[in-house]
């Protein structure tokens, strides 16, 4: 039986493993330079309607996949740190890749149930999103499959609904209070230059940290039957569905 989560633990445990190894900060600028590139592409090609299209769907399509790419990496390099092996980012990389297909199809799932459930009533759509906050925990820390690690996610999420909220509303309040800080710095007189860099090192700290956050609370107080499986041995079933 999962644990029940210690939200003041995850919190700052979660910023302690960033703090430690802030290396943690480059996978997300991944999906970043995806998204500027694209811009950049519309914006040049925006006098070229038959090539801005297909530019415009592959462009989206790569910048979303690049964040269920970084998203994959977040629950191997914590796993790494909290033993001390400290993975290269490219191992990482290249493990979460591995899994890239089961990881691109348990978000479209859990992304169909949440909507599904917000389009209904709102509050299933808040449900379903506490339940499977950890689907891509599962996946490339107990090597499951889409749906095994959509149940597996539920079950532990169902057992901690309250305290995933919680987790939620305070990763909610940083990330609001970091994004207002360009208004703050504006008003005290700091260059435009310098808000814009500020902003985007806080934002991609905040970021970063939300990561590693619903790792590091699956790993900690998640199945211990999961929890000790090797990642080795279950990479390879890429198509475990």
């Amino acid at each position: 039986m999962p644990s029940t989560i210690n939200v003041t633990d995850v919190v700052i445990q979660s910023a302690k493993i960033l703090a430690k190894r802030p290396v943690l900060l480059l996978p997300t600028l991944v999906p970043s330079m995806f998204l500027t590139l694209w811009l950049v592409s519309i914006s040049t090609l925006a006098s070229a309607p038959s090539v801005l299209t297909p530019i415009f769907v592959l462009g989206l399509f790569a910048a979303l996949v690049s964040y269920m790419l970084v998203g994959a990496t977040y629950p191997i390099l914590v796993r790494s740190t909290l033993t001390g092996a400290e993975l290269p980012l490219a191992e990482a990389f290249r493990l979460a890749f591995r899994r890239l297909l089961t990881v691109f199809i348990a978000s479209i799932l859990v992304s169909v149930v949440i909507i599904s459930g917000f389009i209904l009533l709102i509050i299933p759509g808040i449900i379903f999103t506490l339940w499977y906050f950890y689907t891509i925990s599962s996946i490339m820390l107990d090597g499951k499959g889409a749906i095994g690690a959509m149940s597996a996610s539920k079950a532990f999420g169902r057992e901690n609904k309250g305290k995933t909220f919680l987790i939620l509303l305070i990763v909610s309040a940083v990330s609001t209070i970091i994004s207002s800080l360009g208004l703050a710095y504006y008003l005290v007189g700091i260059p435009t230059e310098f808000i814009v860099v500020l902003t985007l090192l806080a934002e991609a700290v905040v970021t970063a940290w939300a990561c590693i956050i619903p790792s590091y609370a699956y790993l900690t107080y998640g199945p211990p039957s999961d929890n000790s499986s090797a990642i080795g041995n279950n990479l390879e079933n890429n198509s475990n569905l």
